[in-house]
């Protein structure tokens, strides 16, 4: 192999590892973001359940009316 060929091959070589390395950082954010607003969406759906659930206890009672046949 001549000098061309060589450092060819090995721009390429790092060029192809650059963008491997490059996309596997990026989709590892990616997964931890994504895993971050599951969390906090689920945090707060928690929440409203919970509020929803006070609200529903503090609330009378009612009597269930008897549908009357038309």
């Amino acid at each position: 192999m001549n000098l061309q060929v060589r450092i060819l091959l090995m721009v390429t070589s790092l060029l192809a590892a650059t963008v491997m390395l490059t996309t596997a950082v990026l989709a590892w954010g990616a997964r931890r973001l994504t895993l971050a607003h599951i969390e906090a969406d689920g945090i707060l759906i928690g929440q409203m359940l919970a509020k929803w659930r006070n609200f529903q206890t503090r609330l009378p009672r009612r009597r269930r009316l008897k549908r009357s046949v038309i």
